[in-house]
């Protein structure tokens, strides 16, 4: 059951990281001269990064105590948090 549930939810950190991903993507091809093209680069950056923060800090918290005792999956989420904020 747990592992179902943790596999939902990176399905779902995975799914919204791809969304922000693709803002981030048309930021970076907006033509040079677009008003607040700088900007809105900077603002989706920053955002891009406080979600990644929440789904590291999240994974993390999972790991410590939501793990059902599953060495592999605790492992696993403290890699990749640790990746995710290197």
């Amino acid at each position: 059951m747990f592992k179902e549930v943790a596999t939902g939810f990176e399905c779902e950190v995975l799914f919204i990281a791809c969304k922000r991903l693709v803002r981030i993507e048309n930021c970076v091809f907006a033509l040079v001269g677009t008003p607040g093209r700088e900007q809105n680069f900077n603002d989706r950056a920053q955002q891009l990064q406080q979600f990644s923060s929440r789904a590291a800090k999240t994974a993390r918290m999972v790991a410590a105590g939501g793990s059902s005792g599953n060495k592999k999956l605790a492992e696993a989420l403290l890699s990749s948090a640790s990746q995710v904020c290197a």
